[in-house]
């Protein structure tokens, strides 16, 4: 219903409001004086004040919200009596009852315009279309559109008048200097022009203070000595042998008409189209319209922006450290929207994003920086473009980086077993271009659903070579680290990462104020939650150290090369394969992850991992980021994975093999040469079969990292 009734129901920004009073201009002829636009808005007002629903009016008269200082026009803003106190409460038969009185002034045309509905939105309520002179039009040929645009909105129901800002009609006083005899006779282009501007128009001389006040001074001919075109041979000019010239002799003139003012838009010359929408219609029908017209009559280099109420409302933000995200209202009958932010370099406002949705995030950006941000909506009309006004600027500082607690070891564990048994080995997973610390991915709180999705999808027989650098659909050992590292020391997805080559993360970490730094050489013991960073050409790897075990060996936690993210045990300090470790670490994976154990096979890490990596160990005396309230540190690697997954199942204990039983008398018989060698091999093979895969030999596969 709601779909429906918004698909029938005509669109418009805010339905106009009574706010008890209205502006009314008159326009004179341009060209008019004062004196003349005076007369006429004196009547107006005699007229206003009369009324029994007026309170009083207030007059500017040689101004215009439209065309600025102009003394062919006059503002009147009409303030009504309290709606209860009024023999009419419309404010549409008040209008009405106005402008029948004031359309029948010739000398001057009429406007109405009502409040903008959101203050400081628009100079009035309704809507403003501006016409541009794009491409190769003149200012003739913009003159012209409006012209059109305003004879085919007259025969349209859906308008209750269209006003302009165009000036294009004021008559003048053209000056045509002759170049080549001014130049003859010695006298500079400036000085023609700064002569004729202080005397017909105004220069600024200095300021000067009197009675605690300051009042600036202008030289300007007195009104009787400009008034004609005969007072220019009152105007000269000093030649270069110091005798005056007048300076109607260095130039022909001549009367014309032309623009008062020339105003753009978007860099072009403009006129801006204001109204409001008839009884009955609305503001987005009326617009409709509008367009409509322009399609149809208009040349196609003339533009159209859209300004006033159009302007996005509402922007404002949520940032953290690194990300923001801009959010704002939506626009009726909007396509999309265009981003701006402030270069401080460029001194102006530059194009940051253009987006079809209400909402812009930007990522990587540096802590505690000051920012600020405008938006515009835009339209697509027969292939062109068209933009609304700035939005409200909206200013931010992003957050900056606090050392504070903000983890224990535990919950440091707990984030980093979350990937576990779910993740594959990518190379370059979790990397990024852009120098922002990670993909997207490694810069977002929890597991991705790219990652599984993609986990599901694999075999026995994935092959990391054939996915290098997809770097969205996995973690290499980096990547891993970094992303755990990244959710413990944030709370919303977007700000910078932790991804960095393997051997440089315990030195960086380190660095930071978080931990102490141990070269490999110095490395005497593993506590849970260490991050061991190799430097060598046959390691290159990171892993997090989950925690040692009574005979030395270390159950570390990564993501490697043989497919993922997993427990992996190393042999113990003196080579020993059957190391507790790499039991532990079989059998939890076995539990807690089957599908990833039906998979993939388990792997013993070599006396490298124990010998070839340097150390970052946290500091958790409380005067950094970690702290160890659960006593982590002390705990062996099966009392940190009882804790963080649970405990093993218990293996039942093997049933006894009953020996056979012999008579007294008889003696086994002793079995023959050949019978002896045959039972041995049987024997053998039978406890080769029954010892597991990774009993066999270390690991020697090199580990794989980006670096």
């Amino acid at each position: 219903v709601i779909y429906v009734a918004n698909m029938l129901v005509p669109t418009s920004f805010m339905s106009p409001e009574d706010q008890g009073y209205f502006t009314v201009e008159l326009e004179l002829p341009e060209g008019s004086t004062i004196e003349r636009t005076r007369t006429v808005t004196d009547r107006a007002i005699e007229f206003l004040r009369a009324d029994k629903d007026v309170e009083y009016v207030q007059n500017v008269t040689g101004s215009s919200p439209r065309t600025g200082t102009n003394q062919a026009h006059s503002t009147l803003t009409v303030i009504l009596k309290p709606s209860g106190e009024r023999g009419s409460n419309s404010l549409a038969e008040l209008r009405e009852r106005v402008s029948a009185e004031l359309s029948e002034y010739p000398e001057a045309q009429v406007y109405f315009f009502t409040p903008a509905i959101i203050p400081g939105l628009g100079t009035s309520g309704g809507f403003e279309m501006v016409l541009e002179a794009r491409g190769d039009a003149t200012y003739e040929n913009l003159a012209n559109a409006v012209d059109t645009l305003r004879m085919y909105a007259a025969e349209c129901p859906e308008f209750a008048g269209l006003s302009t800002s165009l000036q294009a009609d004021i008559p003048q006083l053209f000056f045509d200097v002759d170049r080549d005899k001014a130049k003859l006779q010695g006298i500079p282009m400036s000085d023609i022009f700064s002569t004729m501007k202080a005397f017909t128009g105004s220069v600024y001389v200095n300021d000067f203070n009197m009675f605690n006040r300051i009042y600036r001074v202008y030289i300007q001919a007195e009104a009787p000595f400009r008034a004609d075109r005969d007072d220019l041979n009152l105007f000269f000019v000093r030649g270069a042998k110091g005798a005056m010239v007048p300076v109607t002799s260095l130039g022909t003139t001549y009367f014309t008409s032309g623009p008062g003012s020339v105003k753009r838009f978007n860099m072009f010359n403009s006129a801006t189209i204001s109204g409001e929408a008839a009884p009955g219609y609305s503001t987005g029908q009326a617009m409709d319209r509008l367009e409509q017209i322009v399609r149809d009559h208009l040349p196609d280099n003339i533009g159209v922006d859209w300004a006033g109420l159009s302007a996005p409302t509402g922007l404002k933000a949520d940032y953290d450290k690194n990300y923001i995200k801009l959010t704002w209202k939506k626009v009726p009958k909007a396509r999309g929207y265009v981003v701006y932010r402030y270069s401080s370099t460029a001194g102006q406002y530059i194009r940051v994003k253009s987006t079809r949705k209400n909402y812009h995030s930007m990522s990587g950006l540096p802590e505690g920086t000051l920012y600020r941000f405008k938006v515009k909506a835009y339209r697509k009309i027969g292939g062109e473009t068209y933009y609304s006004k700035y939005s409200k600027r909206l200013q931010l500082r992003t957050k900056k980086q606090k050392t504070k607690k903000v983890s224990t070891i535990k919950k440091y564990l707990k984030s980093a077993i979350q990937p576990l048994g779910k993740v594959v080995y990518v190379w370059g997973g979790g990397w990024s271009t852009d120098g922002l610390g990670g993909s997207t991915e490694a810069r977002s709180m929890g597991v991705s659903k790219k990652w599984t999705r993609f986990f599901n999808a694999q075999t026995k027989d994935y092959n990391y070579i054939n996915t290098q650098y997809q770097r969205h659909d996995g973690l290499d050992c980096s990547g891993y680290v970094g992303w755990t590292i990244y959710n413990i020391m944030n709370t919303k997805s977007g700000n910078n990462g932790y991804v960095m080559s393997a051997k440089d993360m315990a030195r960086n970490y380190a660095s930071k104020g978080w931990g102490k730094y141990i070269k490999r050489a110095s490395v005497k013991d593993y506590k849970p939650g260490d991050i061991m960073s190799s430097a060598c050409s046959d390691c290159g790897h990171v892993w997090i150290v989950i925690g040692e075990c009574k005979d030395g060996s270390v159950v570390a936690l990564h993501s490697s090369s043989s497919q993922g993210v997993q427990l992996s045990g190393t042999v113990a300090p003196d080579g020993r394969t059957k190391s507790e470790a790499a039991e532990l670490a079989q059998k939890y994976m076995e539990q807690y992850f089957p599908k990833w154990s039906e998979k993939f096979s388990h792997r013993l890490r070599d006396e490298k991992y124990l010998s070839h990596f340097c150390q970052m160990r946290w500091n958790v005396s409380g005067k950094s980021i970690m702290t160890d309230p659960d006593g982590y540190q002390k705990m062996t690697a099966e009392q940190v994975l009882n804790d963080l997954l649970g405990p093993l199942k218990e293996e039942p204990e093997p049933l006894p093999v009953p020996e056979p039983e012999m008579p007294p008398e008889t003696q086994p018989e002793t079995p023959s040469q050949p019978e002896t060698q045959k039972v041995l091999e049987m024997q053998s093979q039978v406890k080769t079969e029954e010892q597991p895969e990774w009993w066999l030999e270390p690991e020697t596969e090199q580990e794989i990292c980006v670096n």
